[in-house]
């Protein structure tokens, strides 16, 4: 069996940490402040935070193609292909195309969320899209994350 990892987003440090510590009755999450938890020399700061303060996210148990973990609120890029009617020839023909979405958590399982598809020249939003992606990880590269990095999902 797998244990669940977590890490949080903090909404007041606006920093992603690795979580150390949960407490689900008392509401409250505590992590490390820096990043030097491992050097003997510098003692490390923990913090304490209440559930409002911050976004947990839960791990996938799976890496992008890069070996990078992937969490709930990455946003991941994978490359895809898609198909247009021409009318000339009255045929479907192939499209690559460029896929950003959002890594999301229902309470059962991780699907995608939040695409943008980037066609010729720029993103659009094609939100009515539910994905899942199991077996499909491992072809897409996390590039950012929902909380740090919103400008990944806008489009034009």
């Amino acid at each position: 069996m797998r244990i669940p990892k977590f890490r949080i987003y903090d909404k007041h440090l606006k920093i992603i940490r690795d979580v150390n510590y949960i407490d689900f009755k008392g509401k409250e999450v505590m992590f490390y402040a820096d990043d030097f938890k491992d050097d003997k020399h510098c003692p490390s700061l923990d913090i304490v935070r209440n559930f409002d303060e911050v976004e947990i996210m839960q791990s996938t148990g799976s890496k992008d193609k890069k070996g990078v973990e992937i969490f709930e609120g990455d946003v991941v890029e994978f490359d895809d292909i898609t198909s247009e009617f021409n009318w000339s020839d009255m045929d479907d023909i192939a499209i690559n195309c460029s896929n950003r979405a959002t890594l999301k958590f229902d309470g059962l399982t991780f699907y995608l969320d939040d695409f943008a598809v980037k066609n010729t020249r720029h993103y659009e939003n094609v939100n009515d899209i539910h994905y899942d992606f199991k077996g499909f990880l491992g072809d897409c590269v996390v590039i950012g994350n929902k909380f740090q990095n919103p400008e990944l999902l806008e489009v034009e």
